[in-house]
């Protein structure tokens, strides 16, 4: 019985690692959203990819002016 437990903690160890390097090691993706009507909020230009910076996000945006 103690090796079935063994089994579990592993499995239970090994997930919980791999959801860690998962979680902490990720890095952040921005989508860029310009609105070029401040008062209709439903008319929008997405940026066509992601961007790895909030600040190259923000330089898209301003382009889009």
């Amino acid at each position: 019985m103690k090796t079935k437990g063994n089994i579990i903690l592993a499995v239970i160890l090994v997930v919980a690692v791999v959801w860690g390097f998962n979680v902490f090691l990720k890095k952040d993706t921005y989508i860029g959203f310009y609105y070029p009507d401040a008062g209709n909020l439903t008319n929008d230009i997405q940026s066509s990819g992601t961007f790895d910076s909030l600040e190259t996000c923000r330089k898209w945006v301003n382009e889009q002016k």
